[in-house]
């Protein structure tokens, strides 16, 4: 028998009728995938994978859910020796 996390989604982000669905969906991936802190860090590509949407349609969900206040978005940074540059790293909502 598979045991699933339950997670209780904010009613005001699934009612509010600005967002579009994707919008919903990829704030409900961000919401169930938040620390204790309520911050997640994701990349465009892992919320695409975990919403099953393209990462270009998260990038713009995500933008979506900055525009009307649900979240705060910084991008990170660091050093990759390998490259021998700074490269970005995940986002942090």
């Amino acid at each position: 028998m598979k045991r699933f996390s339950k997670v209780k989604y904010p009613n005001k982000l699934f009612g509010d009728q600005r967002l579009t669905r994707t919008a919903k969906v990829v704030g409900g991936v961000l919401y169930a995938y938040r620390n204790a802190l309520g911050v997640c860090r994701k990349s465009y590509g892992e919320l695409a994978n975990l919403a099953g949407v393209s990462s270009d349609t998260a990038a713009k969900a995500v933008r979506e859910l900055k525009a009307a206040g649900y979240i705060t978005m910084a991008n990170t940074h660091y050093y990759d020796k390998k490259k021998g540059r700074v490269v970005r790293g995940k986002n942090v909502y």
